[in-house]
């Protein structure tokens, strides 16, 4: 006697844990992860292009400055060839000595991110996950102009593996693979660009060139290079790739917040947290730090605070599942930003260090959110 409990012929031939669910009920919505992954990229695209553009600039600026001591590198000669020129300001000419900087580092992240995501779908018997291109657009966004491709490859290769592929893939782990990445390469690599003469002032992979100034002058250092609050908001000024536009970061998250992807008060929140952190700072801890003379807003747009608020600290895939608990996260991201701003000389900038100590508490974070709501509504029942 056939039990009344047996699957149906067809889907006893067929069924497999990835290829039919269990009991329902299932709810279907129009948010996927591939369009929540292509949000974050049209985000990105103000970045990107103010990346080009500044990262031209800058090292066509340092040429005019000290070309005449230095050999024409490979970048250098093929716009020469192509009649581009060098000059700092030609935008086109920004453009596509920027361009030359941006894009190999982009394919080789993205080609080595997909060589890793192949292997572990092999390994794993099942599809690779999306969101790769958007990885590796951040994490290159996160490095400094001149990083050697084998260092991209290897940044990405650690960012790519233990942010994500050991967790089981996109949306699984609670720490942003690029700034994983990135992180370990300005533990292992801190001073990798400090001898290149195209970026004198550049800190290698341990922070801004602003916040290096900071440590090293002082405000008044900062400003006796020209950097002012409006060019560091436009994005005019050295730095890594993607964070030296405040405005684009902007831009993005006006993008990431119109289309629900991330809530406007997690956005909020790192900003709070970094002004709270400050006036602790300047309460409890020593005031001859050079970076306490900075008012908030200067902090806002140096260095890396506007993009790593807007897409590590609200990265929809490794944030807290609770807004709650994205607007708690947030707030610690920006108290741990200013204390290792104004307490950590040897790491001036702080943004993703302080991005990965915040990320580690989601999990519990989330924990705490959801006991107090269930507490909440068991006292509104009686």
């Amino acid at each position: 006697m056939t039990s009344s409990f047996a699957a149906p012929p067809l889907l006893a031939r067929t069924a497999t844990p990835l290829a039919a669910p269990g009991n329902g009920p299932h709810v279907h919505g129009a948010t996927t992860l591939r369009g929540v992954q292509a949000t974050v990229l049209a985000a990105l695209v103000p970045c990107v292009l103010v990346a080009l553009w500044n990262t031209g600039r800058q090292v066509n600026l340092a040429l005019a400055t000290h070309g005449a001591a230095l050999a024409p590198s490979l970048r250098e000669r093929v716009l020469e060839t192509l009649g581009i020129g060098l000059a700092p300001a030609r935008p086109v000419a920004c453009v596509a000595h920027g361009a030359l900087y941006v894009l190999p580092a982009l394919l080789v992240a993205f080609a080595t991110g997909l060589a890793w995501e192949i292997l572990f779908a092999r390994l794993r018997h099942r599809a690779r996950t999306p969101g790769l291109l958007a990885l590796a657009t951040v994490f290159t966004l996160l490095l400094p102009p001149a990083t050697p491709l084998g260092d991209v490859a290897l940044g990405v290769s650690f960012g790519v593996v233990f942010g994500k592929e050991v967790f089981g893939g996109t949306g699984m782990g609670f720490l942003p693979p690029a700034a994983l990445g990135a992180a370990f390469l300005q533990l292992a690599y801190p001073d990798a660009l400090a001898q290149d003469p195209r970026w004198p002032a550049l800190a290698g992979y341990g922070g801004s060139d602003v916040f290096a100034r900071v440590a090293g002058a002082g405000v008044d250092g900062v400003r006796a290079a020209g950097v002012t609050w409006t060019r560091a908001f436009l994005g005019d000024e050295p730095g890594r790739l993607g964070e030296t536009s405040a405005l684009a970061c902007l831009l993005g998250a006006g993008v990431l917040v119109a289309r629900g992807v991330v809530p406007w008060r997690a956005i909020v929140a790192t900003p709070v947290g970094l002004a709270l952190g400050l006036l602790l700072r300047r309460a409890l801890g020593d005031a001859s730090s050079p970076a306490l003379a900075l008012e908030v807003t200067d902090h806002l747009v140096l260095g890396g605070v506007a993009f790593g608020t807007v897409f590590l600290v609200a990265d929809p895939t490794t944030a807290p599942l609770t807004e709650a608990g994205r607007v708690v996260q947030g707030i610690v991201a920006g108290v741990m930003v200013a204390v290792l701003r104004t307490a950590h000389p040897s790491h001036p900038d702080g943004t993703v260090a302080a991005v990965l100590l915040a990320g580690v508490l989601a999990p519990v974070v989330d924990h705490a959110a959801v006991a107090l709501d269930v507490r909440r509504r068991a006292r509104r029942r009686g």
